[in-house]
């Protein structure tokens, strides 16, 4: 990665973004699907004064509404504000396309704050798992993690128990363990029905298999590295 980013490489690819086509869902205006337009319903200005408009149905309005993000994107003076242009679900795989723009910082900064404010990292279907691993491995973890994430991480014994707590439907193979069995046992159960329900893994893990430990919405998490986890150490229970 680049010791400086390249801000306007990375806004190019935040307006591409802003072109992708919109697309209605069964909950259309309320929800669409798109990178940055969350609803069909947008906001623009005119004539000094603000306006709801539907940029579905009028094709005016969507041209107006990319000129105004795209406006926004241009203004930005740092990395992290054209990300946050982006939408949650999709900052993930922003970062994919502008991560040969990063910095090391950079990219430790936009990669923490996509893991833990996505609702489920481990499921992006435009970003492996694998790669994230990369990802994980390639950043400055004093930047990755702040300061007391940080002491916990390096006090980390050289064998952990951890436990991940798989919901209906969810990956059981994902990054995203914890040292907090009350959480991972949330984890598993909330979304269970009268005929389904989740479970619980745990493992006894390495030191050298902790990629990050974040704890910013307190659920203890310990990012690991699952590839390279003996099969026998991880069980049901």
């Amino acid at each position: 990665m680049r010791k400086k980013s390249d801000i306007n490489a990375i806004k190019s690819v935040a307006k591409s973004f802003v072109y992708i086509e919109v697309t209605e869902t069964s909950l259309y205006p309320m929800f669409v699907m798109h990178p940055i337009f969350e609803t069909g319903i947008q906001a623009i200005k005119v004539n000094g004064e603000m306006k709801m408009v539907d940029i579905i149905a009028n094709e005016d309005n969507l041209k107006q509404v990319q000129n105004q993000v795209c406006e926004t994107i241009d203004s930005a003076a740092t990395v992290y504000d054209v990300y946050l242009v982006i939408r949650k679900s999709y900052r993930l795989t922003f970062i994919k396309y502008i991560k040969e723009y990063l910095s090391v910082n950079d990219m430790s900064e936009l990669l923490a704050h996509a893991w833990v404010t996505s609702e489920n990292p481990n499921g992006d279907v435009n970003v492996s798992l694998k790669t994230i691993v990369k990802w994980f491995k390639s950043c400055n973890k004093t930047i990755l993690m702040d300061e007391q994430e940080y002491k916990v991480y390096k006090d980390f014994p050289e064998c952990l128990t951890v436990y991940r707590g798989v919901a209906i439907n969810r990956n059981p193979h994902g990054l995203s363990w914890t040292t907090d069995y009350s959480k991972a046992e949330w984890f598993a159960h909330r979304y269970d029905t009268g005929s389904e329900e989740g479970y619980i893994l745990k493992a006894d893990i390495s030191r050298s298999n902790i990629l990050a430990y974040f704890d910013s919405r307190g659920e203890s998490e310990v990012v690991v590295n699952v590839f390279e986890l003996n099969k026998n150490s991880i069980e049901k229970i």
